[in-house]
């Protein structure tokens, strides 16, 4: 007869055991309320309260799609949304023009003159005779 690794025996174990252990927390029809109820000085917040307000339905039970829609936040005004497309546009237009990516170009190549500059720059420092 072969003997299994205790791991395996703990894996076979934990595979019966653990099925039995959820039966008994998954049958529970207790609520919180009921074991421990609320204070009197606080009152029970009810489902109701924290729901939307109902729709308006036609007769036959669907929703009223005509009502007028309440917005979450103010809308652009005309001046801020024309500030906004001009800001736009002039950032198309740079970006169209190649003026932020020759900029970034040459900034590219001076630091790498500089990483250049640096490791002579370090190694003279170093051989330098003290």
């Amino acid at each position: 007869m072969k003997v299994g690794s205790p791991h395996s025996s703990f894996l076979r174990m934990s595979l019966v055991v653990l099925p039995f252990l959820a039966v008994p927390a998954s049958c529970s029809s207790l609520a919180l309320e009921e074991v421990a109820p609320l204070p009197a000085s606080q009152p029970a917040v009810t489902a109701q309260a924290d729901a939307p307000p109902p729709r308006p339905t036609q007769p036959d039970g669907y929703p009223n799609l005509n009502v007028p829609v309440e917005r979450a936040s103010p809308q652009f005004e005309a001046d801020e949304r024309r500030q906004l497309v001009e800001e736009l546009t002039d950032l198309r237009e740079k970006h169209a023009t190649g003026e932020d990516s020759t900029r970034a170009l040459s900034e590219a190549e001076r630091l790498r003159l500089l990483g250049r500059s640096h490791g002579e720059r370090a190694l003279e420092g170093i051989e330098a005779p003290q």
